[in-house]
């Protein structure tokens, strides 16, 4: 899980997919985790073999993903895809 910010939550999967979901309005415990999630809002092709690690920068909107493969990717938070 990768909140980037108070809007945006980044999520990576077995699936190789980056999600993008909403950050949650309620409170932590007040979630209902027994209840399946919303859809995600955006998906985007992520590593090969996993995600292992993340930085956002909010600076200058940015975040840096590295995976198992020796790759990272950077992407532009403004238009992710």
């Amino acid at each position: 899980m990768i909140p980037v910010n108070d809007k945006d939550l980044f999520v990576v999967g077995e699936d190789k997919l980056l999600k993008k979901y909403e950050f949650p309005n309620e409170p932590f415990s007040k979630i209902d985790f027994k209840k399946a999630p919303a859809a995600p809002s955006e998906e985007h092709k992520s590593h090969d073999i996993s995600t292992t690690c993340y930085h956002a920068s909010h600076e200058v909107r940015f975040l840096a993903t590295g995976g198992r493969d020796g790759n990272f990717m950077l992407r532009n938070l403004n238009n992710i895809a």
